[in-house]
């Protein structure tokens, strides 16, 4: 009678469980028949601790993610107020110039304000 041959289970074990292997697969990788690997599969429960797992591990994902969209949202924000601020001060600028541009064609005296107001820049 030959010996009975063992097979690396907790290989197999983590083979299934860190993949989308089945169970057929799994027995013609190992060289073990199908029976054997199901009667495993269905003493240790790997069909529920593969769900379990592939549920921890998306939710892990998704954490990650909303993290970093919440920390991308605040960056942006910030970014989105600067801009806003540089806009109106480039706003200002512009009319201030404008204002003086208006006022040197035609002469009138707050030209020689705009001119001192444009030194101080």
């Amino acid at each position: 009678m030959a010996a009975k041959q063992r097979f690396d289970v907790p290989r197999m074990r983590r083979d299934f469980l860190n993949s989308d292997i089945t169970l057929h697969e799994l027995a013609k990788r190992h060289g073990c028949s199908y029976r054997y690997v199901s009667g495993l599969s269905s003493q240790e429960r790997w069909y529920p601790q593969r769900r379990e797992l592939k549920a921890q591990q998306e939710s892990a994902v998704t954490e990650a993610l909303v993290e970093r969209v919440a920390a991308r949202s605040s960056e942006l924000a910030q970014l989105k107020a600067l801009t806003a601020e540089e806009h109106v001060g480039r706003s200002l600028q512009v009319e201030r110039a404008a204002a003086c541009a208006v006022a040197a064609s035609v002469g009138s005296v707050g030209g020689s304000r705009c001119a001192s107001a444009q030194d101080s820049h």
